[in-house]
């Protein structure tokens, strides 16, 4: 029992010491006096955690990042009375984010999940910024309009740049192809070529070219990232944007590059380089959900769907073959409309109930979520359903296939 203990515990502590560590070189980069720093990275781990974690141990996860917080807080010497306040509506932000994704998000549709994830962080840091800047303004007495725009730039970017880095690495969707030497030989020059370009585009004060040049070659390292992810698959990717973002970053805070001029503050500067690299994983996002999306509609073909019958009155299901093994569900009789909304995730059962329940002759596609065999989720698409008069009642007619990828758990 302590082993077990000791292992479901150790991915919440690893969670809590990334996170503190992303806290820690956020700070180290930009150290403000005012309480609210242009940089944070430590929301661009705290919300993909959210979104990987059950939620049952979303309470435990909140409590191990506010702690890491307040420690931060304690070596930076701020008063703990309003450490504890800023970073509670910081974590609550973050948590909010990530419910709206996993609430609202449709299965097998990635493109409708990266614009709800970003409009979710854009709404969720605006929150959090007027709560946290107007109490700082109340106990502290800091310029209220000034620091409102830092602390939900800080939010934002962070949250876009680190979740895209973390969840390519975490959870790359390409493990089960590798990349030929060709592929690799063509990353790794790609990578070297990103590093290079970067480094010279953000040495631009101590290096001839010009500032037209130096704007223009800002294009070129996030190509350059784009081939890497193309050649070699997102976890490669992700290293790029981590490379690219440690060069831009170091640069930045140093006062050099095309994003820091004369007459800028630090912070201004921190905050366009940080914007820089939140277009470079964009970019990365929807180029990602673009090729899934493509691959999907060229395999949907070739996956053969799994024929039903459900008789509407009594609740019955006939397949035309085994559902467990065909779509890899969880063990267990799906031999009513009863157990099949038992396997079903608990957010998508009113709704899968509900399509079951369409009363016209044609119903459209739905996708929702089964337990997996492994104890994840699968997404499921139910589509060519249609609704057939009975003299004993109506019966759906449909087709369920497995849609590419996975749920969150």
């Amino acid at each position: 029992m302590p082993s077990s203990i000791f292992r479901s515990s150790l991915p919440l502590l690893a969670w809590a010491v990334l996170y503190y560590a992303a806290g820690y070189v956020s700070l180290l980069l930009d150290n403000p006096a005012s309480r609210v720093a242009a940089v944070w990275f430590a929301a661009g781990v705290s919300v993909p955690a959210f979104l990987i974690m059950r939620r049952r141990l979303w309470p435990a996860l909140f409590c191990l990042f506010l702690l890491a917080s307040l420690l931060l807080g304690i070596q930076l010497g701020h008063d703990f009375g309003s450490s504890l306040v800023v970073s509670a509506i910081s974590l609550l932000s973050d948590l909010a984010t990530a419910w709206l994704v996993r609430r609202y998000q449709r299965p097998a549709d990635e493109l409708h999940g990266i614009a709800l994830w970003v409009g979710a962080t854009a709404v969720a840091s605006a929150v959090s910024a007027v709560l946290g800047v107007a109490w700082l303004a109340l106990t502290m007495d800091v310029p209220f309009a000034d620091l409102i725009w830092v602390w939900w730039a800080a939010n934002v970017t962070g949250v876009l740049f680190g979740t895209v880095v973390l969840l390519s690495l975490m959870r790359p969707g390409d493990a089960g192809s590798r990349p030929s030497p060709g592929q690799l030989a063509l990353g790794l020059a790609a990578w070297m070529g990103l590093c290079a370009s970067a480094w010279y585009l953000f040495e631009a004060g101590r290096l001839p070219g010009g500032t037209s040049l130096h704007f223009a070659l800002a294009c070129l390292p996030v190509g350059l990232a784009v081939v890497v992810t193309l050649a070699c698959g997102n976890r490669a990717g992700a290293l790029a944007l981590l490379s690219l973002a440690i060069i831009v970053m170091h640069y930045s805070a140093g006062g050099s590059g095309p994003f820091f001029a004369r007459g800028m503050r630090a912070d201004e500067s921190l905050l366009l380089a940080q914007c820089y690299l939140v277009a470079a994983a964009l970019l990365q996002a929807f180029l990602r959900g673009l090729i899934r999306l493509a691959g999907r509609r060229e395999g949907a073909a070739a996956v053969p769907g799994l024929m039903y019958r459900l008789d509407a009155a009594t609740g019955r299901l006939w397949w035309d073959g085994t559902p467990q093994k065909a779509l890899g569900l969880r063990s267990g009789a799906l031999d009513t409309m009863q157990a099949a909304l038992e396997q079903a995730h608990p957010d998508d059962r009113a709704a899968l109930q509900a399509h079951w329940a369409a009363s016209g002759q044609a119903m459209p596609s739905f996708a929702f979520r089964l337990a997996a065999r492994d104890g994840g989720w699968v997404a499921i698409l139910d589509e060519h359903a249609t609704v057939i008069p009975d003299t004993a009642g109506a019966v759906v007619v449909g087709s369920w296939r497995r849609a590419a990828g996975r749920a969150w758990r």
